[in-house]
């Protein structure tokens, strides 16, 4: 799951909306796909959802300038790897 989730996730949100919404600028474009990610956490809560928002944020960024989506898809892995591991570690 810390390598598929992030690819569905990445490919969706970076992959699809970035680029289907670049024609009409920058704001559109990485707002709508910070919209999008956000909207998909907001069962966890709303600090959850600031925090996810936030870094979905500069994920958008990064990619909507360099075009560079397997940074994001790597960085994206590590992250869900290590929240596994602490709840992992939590639950014992």
């Amino acid at each position: 799951m810390s390598v598929l989730n992030p690819l569905v996730e990445e490919f969706a949100y970076l992959g699809f909306v970035t680029n289907v919404l670049r024609r009409r600028g920058g704001v559109a474009a990485i707002g709508a796909a910070v919209a999008a990610r956000a909207a998909v956490h907001l069962h966890q809560g709303p600090t959850p959802v600031a925090g996810i928002a936030a870094l979905g944020a500069a994920v958008t960024i990064y990619y909507y300038r360099t075009r560079r989506l397997w940074p994001v898809v790597v960085a994206h892995s590590l992250l869900d790897f290590i929240a596994l591991v602490r709840m992992n570690a939590d639950a014992r």
